[in-house]
Order: C-alpha cells, then sequence, then structure tokens
C-alpha cells in the first residue's frame, strides 16, 4: 500500500513537470511543423496535385458499343442472333494528337510545384505568426512578473501604514493614495493577463499542444544592440531566390505559360480509331471495317479559353512585379524601425541601470520619511511605465528582425 502510494505520488509529479514545458521559440517551430493541423492538411494538397499528374497520364478508356436484333419480322423471331440473324460490335479508342496529352502533364507537374510551393508559405506564413506571439507573450510575462513584485512592495507599505493610521499617525489619505497607486498597478497587470490568454491560447493551437508552457529566450537578448550588417540589396537577392511568397508568383507566370501551351494543344481535334463486326448489315455478310472519327474545326477553336491563359500571364507578371516592390518597401521599413528601435534601446539602457538603482533608493528612503508620498508616487508610476517601455523596446527589436527574416527568407540573426 505504502509503494503503491509512492508510485501514484512519483506519476503525479511526472505528470506535473511534463505538463510545464520550458520552450524556446524553436522549440515551438519543431512542434508547429510536427502537429500544426493546418500545416498537415495542406500537405494533403500536395498528394493530390501529384494525383493529378498521375490522372493526366492516363489513357481514355476504349468504348465497345453493339448492335443486337430484337425482332426479326421475316421470321417473327425475337433475338435472332444466329448465323441467319444479325449483330455488330465495335471498338474504339480516342487518341489525343499534337502532344496535348505530353502538355496536359507537362501542366500538372506544375501544379505539384506550386502545390509545394504554397506548402511551403503557409509554413513560413505560421512560424511567423508564432514568433510574433511568443515575442508579446515573453515580454508581457516579464511586465507581469515586475508588476506583481512592485504591487507586493505597496502591499507590504500599505499593511504598515493602516498600523500607524490606526494610532493616528499618519493620515488615512496618505494610505488611500497608495491603495490607488496599487489598485492602478493591478488593473494594468489584469489587461496584460488578458493579452496573454489569447497569446497563450494561439501559441497552443499553433504548436499542437494544450499543455501549459514557459517560454524563454536562448540568444535573442544578444541582438538588442546587434546592428543589421546587411544591405537592402542583399536582402532582396535572397528574398527573390528564397521566399516561397516570392517564388510562388513567379512560378505562376511559367504555371499560366503552360496552360497557355495546352488550351493551344486542346484546338487541335482528337482521332478516334477503332474495329467494328457487321454480320448481316453491311454491304455483305460478316463485314469487318477499321473505322475513324476526328471532329471539323470549324468555329470552335478553343479561342476563348486560349484568350483567357493569355490574359493570365499578363496579370501573373504584373502580380510578380507588385510584390516585388512591395518586398522591397516593406524590407526598407524594418529596417528603419529596427534602426529605430535599437537607437531608443541604447539611449534608454544607458538611464535604466540609475532607474533599478534609485528605485531602492526610493523605497528604502521613503520607509524612512526622507521623501514625500507625492515624490513617492510620483516615482513609482514613472518606474512602471520606463520598464514597461524598455520591454516594448525589445520586443519590437525582435519582432522587427523576425520581419525582415520573414520577408528575406535571411536569417539576419
Amino acid at each position: 500500500m505504502y509503494l503503491r502510494f509512492l508510485l501514484i505520488f512519483f506519476l503525479s509529479i511526472c505528470v506535473k513537470i511534463q505538463a510545464q514545458q520550458n520552450l524556446s521559440l524553436s522549440d515551438c517551430e519543431q512542434l508547429l511543423q510536427k502537429n500544426n493541423l493546418q500545416l498537415l492538411a495542406e500537405a494533403y494538397q500536395i498528394s493530390s496535385a501529384k494525383a493529378a499528374v498521375i490522372q493526366a497520364k492516363i489513357w481514355d478508356l476504349p468504348v465497345l458499343s453493339g448492335e443486337l436484333n430484337a425482332y426479326n419480322p421475316s421470321t417473327q423471331q425475337v433475338f435472332n442472333l444466329g448465323h441467319t440473324g444479325q449483330k455488330a460490335v465495335a471498338v474504339e479508342q480516342l487518341i489525343q494528337i499534337g502532344g496535348k496529352r505530353k502538355s496536359e502533364i507537362a501542366f500538372e507537374q506544375s501544379n505539384v510545384k506550386l502545390a509545394e510551393l504554397s506548402f511551403e508559405q503557409l509554413l513560413r506564413s505560421l512560424r511567423y505568426e508564432l514568433g510574433i506571439h511568443f515575442y508579446s507573450y515573453f515580454f508581457n510575462q516579464e511586465n507581469i512578473q515586475r508588476l506583481q513584485a512592485q504591487s507586493s512592495q505597496l502591499d507590504s507599505l500599505i499593511e504598515k501604514y493602516n498600523v500607524q493610521v490606526a494610532l493616528k499617525n499618519i493620515a488615512l489619505k496618505d494610505v488611500v493614495r497608495l491603495q490607488s497607486l496599487n489598485l492602478n498597478i493591478k488593473n494594468v497587470i489584469a489587461g496584460i493577463r488578458q493579452e496573454q490568454l489569447d497569446h497563450e491560447a494561439k501559441i497552443k493551437l499553433l504548436i499542437g499542444d494544450p499543455n501549459t508552457f514557459q517560454l524563454t529566450l536562448v540568444n535573442e537578448t544578444n541582438l538588442y544592440d546587434q546592428t543589421l550588417n546587411t544591405s537592402i540589396d542583399r536582402l532582396m537577392e535572397s528574398a527573390q531566390s528564397k521566399n516561397p511568397t516570392y517564388l510562388y508568383a513567379k512560378y505562376r507566370i511559367e504555371n499560366s505559360e503552360l496552360n497557355l501551351i495546352y488550351q493551344k494543344k486542346i484546338a487541335l481535334p482528337d482521332l478516334s480509331v477503332g474495329a467494328a463486326y457487321d454480320q448481316r448489315g453491311g454491304a455483305f455478310q460478316n463485314q469487318s471495317n477499321l473505322t475513324f472519327k476526328i471532329p471539323l474545326a470549324l468555329w470552335n477553336q478553343n479561342a476563348g479559353n486560349i484568350k483567357i491563359a493569355e490574359n493570365k500571364i499578363y496579370q501573373e507578371q504584373l502580380n510578380e512585379k507588385e510584390l516585388l516592390l512591395s518586398m522591397r518597401i516593406d524590407l526598407q521599413k524594418g529596417i528603419e524601425n529596427l534602426q529605430f528601435y535599437q537607437s531608443s534601446y541604447l539611449e534608454i539602457q544607458q538611464q535604466q541601470g540609475n532607474f533599478n538603482s534609485v528605485y531602492d533608493g526610493m523605497l528604502s528612503n521613503f520607509t524612512l520619511r526622507n521623501i514625500s508620498l507625492m515624490e513617492f508616487t510620483d516615482f513609482m508610476e514613472t518606474y512602471s511605465q520606463s520598464f514597461i517601455f524598455l520591454n516594448e523596446i525589445k520586443k519590437q527589436i525582435l519582432l522587427n528582425r523576425l520581419y525582415i527574416n520573414y520577408l528575406s527568407s535571411e536569417n539576419v540573426n
């Protein structure tokens, strides 16, 4: 009985430890690729595109037709199918000419490439979305921890002040002022917690894991003041060779060109050839014939679909140019934002050490009544705003680096 209790206790501890995961961004990305349901569903599009290639390679089924005598009025015989009766049978095969089948296969193979690029594009977008929620969650959690520590210190001060109010050594309004300051901090915590719930739910959905987690930064802290050592031209070169969104848009042009070739091939008529046997209905008995059919391309030459395919090429070419311009503009914006936030970080970071030391001094001096309540509360509000602002700058630095990586498909870290 005692051993069973220890075993149950040990298992419960293991489950609790397992449930609380300590994850880096890299860990989350691995879980996303393994568990994300949207990504797993998109993979079936590749399988479907490959199946379309198989289907394009299959020949049309031959057509078997027959003709049987139902009633012979001369002999008044039903189903007269013997040697004195009548029956006919024919088999026919459609043959696509002009390289039509080859063009269709090439077009479907290009759709496979598009499906693969679409999968890479989705993976890249989901990883970017995961990074946004990851960094937002992490810095919100840091803000909550700092604010909770500040609120706990105020709780302790308020408790001591209540004792002094009871002894009539301190006015009640001073306690109310501290309580108001503490309430404001708790309201800020509540607002951040609400954001945390949204980020937490999204991260769990993206990584396909409902268990609770703890996020941690690995090497990201080295990036706050690390200068971006590349040019926008270099990033654009990387984007044009690696970015799945751009490659997808570029390959759409080739796909449209293959479709145009295929539509022109469709304009060519197909040939149907076959063999036929007729017992008594032809020019002579037991007649064997070679048959063929070919449509006369008089007024339906697939001109409408050919024109649509031509317009599609022009459309995709303009889309590719517009995307290229948009990527350059967005990269420039990301670089400028990164430089701005890094400059702000360096400026504030020099002052942050003074803030922390002054904070301890202000708290100690206020306890000793060396400074007024007004000075203390003003500083506490400024202090809480300062580290929240600093964390926001850190977050924006990482998010802008993430955005540049997303656009260029180049790890600029």
